[in-house]
């Protein structure tokens, strides 16, 4: 049985007290968003009701509904237990949004009992300095025990009331608070691609609130991944009101000026970012610009594809002529880019081909048309439906006058299924299996002539979005899958890491293709503080564990280990050419490699690596923080009571890894540079850098 808890962070933590509505959120303890939200201008204010004004309403049906549909089984069973669903009634769980509607406008008719203050003003007068924030803060209070009064019977009587009553629960909220939300915590993310906003959990959610629960009480409640993504649950249904609102723009300014946004494809929060220009659209092309060294350029032309629906089979032809077309003008556009300084430019030609019912798939690509972008850094990206494939023009056969994609969907999984077991862990049972397609290459030449092409020139992508598949995103892998009875392995993880909502996924040959939520679990971490991070990570493949399904989760870590570690957790291609002298026949090698030529290691002064000297914390610090780039998205960190012990090398990788929420220091104000690192920490450390941007 999960613990009840949940509704608590549901409705206090993440609907009033979330990114958009923080204005007056830290009216019981001020902190950094309550001091910074304090400060906006009276336009931005303005803006800020606005848009949570556009946000309230009396009804939440549809979008509780979408983002329930989105969370994993797992999920809906913390729902189901804190009595917010019950099958397909969301009544309870809408109960709570229309008490939170009722605070905010307490003139209209969403839900008995609170004709108060609108929670709007409550927020301005607790910004003032004088009797009338006194007088706000006690507002506060009466709100706060409204909103808790609309909790599920489950959740007030349940493992809830271990902590007291509605006082005490306000008390603790107010803890959980301060713990939670400080300077440099990100809790929003706008995507410039597609122009949305969402709010989001901190990285450090978890960690932070278990740690405001220890305490008074004996038996504390443990908060984990699924009460995680049943919190999410809650958010989402904001965020599709603010989205379908049109208000993400403004949304993304007020959080930009509170530095608690990070912006995806271009630049990040934090203030100015001199280097990085912006993304920009003019005459059918857009170029992104991924950080102030690397433009991507992308056509945004829909192009002309010829579709034979007629069989089973679809049948797609992309027009020869407009190919050439958009091809030029893609490559003229990153010629003009790169002769603007030193940099690089990647080329993509985009073609959408919408909805896809069809259970066979066949593109045809025409091999002239891409003979400009045969030199150059260029893509092909196909989208049908939730998958996208995309083919680098290495993998062009010159000599072929077609190249063709095969795409099957697979819906009898069973013969998927049998493979799959054959390989499951100890420690490991059967995966659900939510989608699965078997992608081939195939070059056509001229006369007719057919060669498949078994494994790739160079790897294509596919990239799977994961929204109303009803996958746990922190479970979710794409595997390749070998059915027959050779000696290949017949399940291996090619994709694990989720970037703006989607699965990105490295191939090299062709194959069938899964997308799987797997259900592994480490036994000796299962008690242990670190059991969340471990068992998320061991499912995407980033941790191993041990013979028997251990784990040893306070055993100390390697420097090879770590290497290891950050080379999975960030989807790091592999690379040669690190010439240390100690590494020749290492275990690690390909990782230690890989991990240098990405700038996340740089060994010592006697052209050693040391892989398998344990890793002190100021080493880690400095690796955590290169293998994110922290560059200026973090803040100043506390002086630490040893800081004089952190190495001068460290420095900054210190001020960087605690700034942008990799590590901390201890309750007692010590970063412990010299400690060594248990494999929990590192799984830590690991997790935070693994989701920073999913």
């Amino acid at each position: 049985m999960k613990e009840k808890l949940t509704a608590v962070f549901l409705l206090l933590v993440m609907t009033i007290l979330t990114p958009l509505s923080e204005y007056g959120a830290y009216a019981y303890d001020s902190n950094y968003i309550f001091d910074a939200s304090a400060s906006l201008s009276d336009s931005d204010r303005a803006k800020f009701f606005r848009i949570i004004a556009n946000a309230i309403s009396d009804d939440y049906t549809s979008e509780i509904r979408d983002a329930v549909s989105d969370i994993s089984s797992s999920g809906k069973e913390v729902l189901e237990e804190n009595g917010f669903i019950s099958g397909s009634n969301v009544a309870p769980m809408e109960e709570v949004f229309l008490a939170i509607s009722q605070i905010m406008d307490p003139g209209g008719d969403y839900r008995d009992g609170y004709d108060g203050d609108s929670f709007f003003w409550v927020g301005v007068d607790i910004g003032k300095d004088d009797d009338s924030s006194n007088e706000a803060r006690k507002k506060c209070i009466e709100i706060s025990e409204y909103l808790f009064e609309s909790l599920p019977g489950e959740v007030k009587e349940g493992d809830f009331a271990r902590y007291g009553g509605t006082a005490e629960g306000g008390k603790l909220v107010r803890d959980i608070l301060t713990e939670t939300f400080g300077q440099g915590d990100i809790c929003s993310k706008y995507y410039k691609g597609s122009g949305r906003f969402e709010i989001v959990l901190p990285d450090n959610f978890l960690e932070s609130a278990n740690r405001a629960l220890k305490q008074d009480v004996d038996d504390p409640l443990v908060l984990d991944l699924d009460h995680e993504e049943a919190i999410q649950a809650f958010i989402d249904v904001f965020n599709q009101k603010i989205n379908d609102n049109g208000d993400a723009l403004d949304a993304k300014d007020i959080a930009a000026k509170l530095q608690i946004v990070e912006i995806i494809g271009g630049g990040s929060s934090g203030g100015d970012h001199g280097a990085v220009a912006e993304d920009k659209e003019e005459e059918g092309i857009i170029t992104k610009w991924e950080d102030e060294d690397s433009a991507h350029v992308q056509n945004n032309v829909g192009f002309v594809v010829q579709k034979d629906t007629s069989s089973e089979t679809l049948k797609v032809n992309v027009d020869e002529e407009q190919l050439e077309d958009e091809v030029a003008r893609v490559i003229d556009t990153m010629a003009a880019q790169e002769q603007q300084g030193d940099l690089q430019s990647q080329g993509e030609l985009f073609v959408d081909l919408g909805s896809v019912e069809n259970g066979h798939t066949e593109i045809g690509i025409p091999v002239g048309a891409l003979e400009a972008a045969l030199e150059s850094d260029v893509s092909l990206r196909f989208k049908g439906n939730n998958v996208e494939i995309i083919m680098p023009v290495e993998n062009v056969d010159r000599d072929s006058t077609v190249m063709r994609m095969e795409v099957d969907k697979e819906e009898d999984t069973a013969k998927l299924a049998d493979s799959i077991a054959r390989t499951l862990q100890q420690n490991e049972n059967m995966p659900q299996i939510k989608q699965a397609i078997t992608l081939n290459l195939c070059c056509v030449h001229a006369g007719g002539h057919e060669d498949m092409m078994s494994n790739f020139e160079k790897e294509m992508d596919i990239e799977i979005d994961l929204s109303h598949t009803g996958i746990d995103p922190k479970r979710a892998v794409l595997v390749s899958v070998c059915c027959d009875d050779s000696n290949e392995q017949a399940m291996e993880i090619v994709g694990s890491k989720i970037v703006g909502g989607k699965l990105v996924a490295h191939v090299s040959r062709a194959g069938t293709y899964a997308l799987i939520q797997r259900d592994l679990h480490f036994a000796d971490v299962q008690d242990h503080w670190s059991h969340q991070y471990v068992d998320s990570l061991g499912c995407k493949g980033v941790l191993s564990g041990y013979s028997g399904g251990s784990f040893n989760p306070d055993g100390l870590v390697t420097r090879a280990e770590f290497a290891r570690m950050m080379v999975m957790a960030t989807d790091c291609r592999q690379a040669e050419g690190a010439d240390f002298s100690d590494i020749g026949s290492h275990w690690a090698k390909e990782c230690i490699e890989t991990a240098h030529a990405n700038g996340f290691i740089k060994g010592y002064d006697d052209g050693t690596f040391r892989p398998d000297k344990t890793i002190s914390r100021a080493e880690m610090a400095l690796m955590a923080a290169r293998a994110v780039k922290a560059k200026e998205n973090y803040v100043d960190v506390p002086e630490f009571k040893d800081g004089d012990l952190i190495p001068a090398w460290a420095d900054t990788g210190v001020e960087k890894s605690v700034g942008t929420g990799l590590m901390e220091g201890d309750t007692k104000g010590l970063f412990n540079p010299q400690g060594y690192t248990t494999r929990g920490e590192a799984a830590a450390v690991i997790y935070r850098i693994f989701y920073k941007d999913i």
